[in-house]
């Protein structure tokens, strides 16, 4: 058409089969052969990459007049994208704005649509069975392999050291010590008698936060059979795994996952872009501002403690994904985030091929069958699948718990993964993709208008499938109290007793004449302990059910189960009415209690970073900068679903001008290249 919308006509001659030239009037045709690349000429010519964003230049905005169609309606065909600047990069879809804060207004709806969702949550729950932290045979602590191959040789120099590689940031110290837990394949422990002294960190100076090394004399017993005589026979040889503790202040440390549990969902709140700003990378920088009072004053965290600090928490929103690639695309659900596919998550592991479980480098959502089919890894176990904000709790971070500081020291966050969808489709809906390349045109002598229709993909292929996504950190800590580095202690009050007697048959009643008064009284809660061997056992815990006879020594106990009061080395303890609700009950059968008091905003140094917070009317304003990085999952190929499929790169291999282009994992064309057509 001309620039007013007028259909072009041209009289073009062409030769018949007999030799007779026509001369035939006719509707040109909008693509032409000496004005259109190929398929491969044009993404070698106009694909480009700007700061990892591929797509093509605006190359014109010269103004076209809109016409009037036969159907009433005007018709633009102005520049190539019309609401763009001329050389501006459009991005291919999903663009760069999908990945904003800045939310998109949707212009067909008439409706704003949030990229990102977000809620406020603190630490409920904890989870330590996870084979992250506690082995398959239930030994809790970090998991680790040796490094160094155990051999003969170490029986000949007891003082060399041994390397050791932990799964997740170990927070270990040089001159600190830990407690090794050797496990075999039977799921044995052999555990080390004493704390083991570290010796240097690292790996050749590397990595000092997953390697550590300890003297081989310090675990001998542990990693060899030794005789009577003390003789060294033969060095263990079916260590499946080892568990490591930090040992601090005489105890050890307890590790274990915290899930976040939201905070109410009355939480009004607004999100928008921040005026003017945008950082160094030319985001728009974006605000989110509570609204209403959000009352903490009542929550209770995973140590029953008053909670001291909550979370900004995060996840990629997809809203309508399952409506749109289920085929209701009309469905008044469908957001432009809809492109996005599942949200899960896992934790930041090394490359090792033993780091597979829960690795957020590995995890996807492309089903086995046909990952296998395609060469590509298999997802390990994820820890959480199909996340959204509407669900009422997110795990959090791991952290190692010392119960002699009762402070937790969160070793790692857990990360949110999420992928286009799809590039994880498994239905084969999205297996190639069809063009049409120019055979003739309507210039070619004695051949009409023809177009040649090629395929890329086969449909047991799945072309689509590329495993690699993103992943974010989704939880930012607001610290709304502090506890005093003091810690408290206090003991519960044991219980000696001349006589038990059971009086149910399941074991779980008993009357018990005590040595004294304890001044039970009904519904006092105990403990029961057993010790076998050293090592102390935490039985049962139970209630008071009457109090009677002579001094008040005749009690009557109930037990959460079948216990053994006569058994040997039992330890009871009755609950001291004063221990505090958040105290924590240290396990080594001794009874005592600690805990830590809450730090006053009163008696708070002018340095500490909740000194000015409570505001005139007793509340808190609370003011937090988050720097919000998203990442790909591989982008080194190094955790085997980075690299590119092997018979990817072969459909996108094109040949313009005697020099081949690979535009799958390519070398692109600097933005500004073109020209103008």
């Amino acid at each position: 058409r001309d620039r007013g919308g007028n259909v072009v006509k041209e009289k073009i001659l062409q030769v018949n089969q007999d030799g007779k030239i026509n001369v035939n009037e006719t509707d040109t045709h909008l693509y032409q052969y000496e004005t259109i690349s190929s398929y491969g000429d044009s993404i070698y010519n106009n694909l480009i990459e700007n700061n990892g964003w591929f797509g093509f230049l605006n190359v014109t905005t010269i103004p076209i007049d809109n016409f009037t169609g036969v159907d009433g309606v005007k018709h633009s065909i102005n520049k190539c994208m019309n609401n763009n600047k001329a050389w501006e990069q459009i991005d291919m879809y999903p663009d760069r704005s999908l990945y904003s804060f800045v939310p998109k207004i949707n212009k067909f709806r008439g409706r704003i649509e949030k990229n990102w969702d977000y809620c406020l949550t603190y630490p409920k729950l904890e989870d330590s069975g996870s084979t992250v932290v506690t082995s398959t045979g239930g030994v809790n602590g970090i998991k680790c392999k040796i490094v160094s191959p155990l051999t003969s040789d170490y029986l000949q120099n007891e003082n060399e050291l041994v390397l050791f590689k932990s799964f997740l940031r170990h927070n270990f110290e040089v001159g600190g010590y830990v407690t090794l837990s050797f496990i075999d394949s039977a799921q044995n422990e052999r555990k080390t008698a004493n704390p083991v002294k570290i010796m240097s960190l690292g790996n050749n100076g590397t990595d000092t936060d997953h390697y550590f090394s300890v003297r081989f004399s310090s675990i001998l017993n542990e990693v060899a059979d030794i005789t009577t005589n003390g003789k060294v026979t033969t060095l263990v040889s079916n260590i499946s795994e080892v568990r490591a503790r930090k040992f601090e202040n005489g105890g050890e440390a307890q590790y274990y996952f915290r899930i976040f549990e939201k905070i109410g969902e009355d939480c009004a709140s607004s999100l928008n872009k921040l005026a003017f700003s945008q950082n160094i990378y030319s985001d728009q920088v974006a605000q989110i501002v509570f609204t209403n009072d959000i009352e903490t004053l009542g929550l209770k965290d995973n140590k029953n403690r008053p909670v001291s600090e909550v979370y900004l928490t995060i996840v990629k929103r997809n809203k309508g994904r399952d409506k749109w690639y289920q085929g209701d695309v009309t469905s008044d659900e469908v957001e432009f985030s809809h492109c996005f596919g599942e949200v899960t998550s896992g934790v930041d592991m090394p490359e090792d091929d033993e780091c597979k479980e829960y690795n957020v480098h590995r995890i996807h959502s492309i089903s086995d069958v046909q990952a296998e089919a395609r060469g590509i890894t298999k997802s390990p176990k994820k820890i959480e699948s199909d996340i959204t904000v509407e669900n009422s709790t997110f795990y959090g971070d791991i952290v190692e718990f010392q119960p002699s500081t009762m402070k937790e020291t969160t070793i790692e966050p857990v990360y949110h993964r999420f992928n286009t969808a799809q590039r994880e489709d498994t239905n084969g809906k999205y297996s190639g993709f069809t063009y049409d390349e120019l055979t003739h045109d309507d210039y070619d002598i004695g051949e009409n208008f023809t177009i040649d229709t090629k395929h890329f993909g086969e449909a047991s292929k799945f072309m689509n499938l590329i495993p690699e996504g993103y992943y974010y950190k989704p939880h930012y800590k607001v610290q709304i109290r502090k506890f005093e580095d003091e810690v408290q202690q206090g003991s519960n009050i044991t219980v000696n007793f001349t006589s038990a007697e059971k009086t149910s048959a399941s074991g779980n009643k008993w009357n018990i004449t005590t040595s004294k008064n304890y001044y039970f009284m009904e519904g006092d809660e105990v403990q029961f302990y057993i010790v076998t061997d050293g090592k102390v056992t935490y039985e049962a815990t139970g209630v008071c059910e009457s109090v009677g006879g002579v001094n008040f020594s005749d009690v009557t106990l109930s037990f959460n189960k079948s216990v053994n009061l006569k058994a040997e080395g039992e330890r009871l303890f009755r609950k001291n009415p004063i221990m505090p609700e958040d105290a924590y009950l240290l396990p080594d059968g001794t009874g005592r209690y600690l805990w830590r008091n809450v730090e006053s905003y009163a008696d708070m140094d002018i340095d500490n970073e909740l000194y000015d917070t409570p505001f005139t009317n007793g509340a808190h304003y609370f003011h937090r900068n988050v720097m919000f990085y998203l990442k790909r999952q591989d982008p080194y190929g190094t955790y085997g679903i980075g690299n590119e499929p092997s018979d990817l790169s072969a459909w996108f291999q094109f040949s313009v001008n005697g020099k081949d282009k690979d535009v799958s994992y390519a070398e692109y064309v600097e933005e500004g290249g073109g020209t103008v057509c």
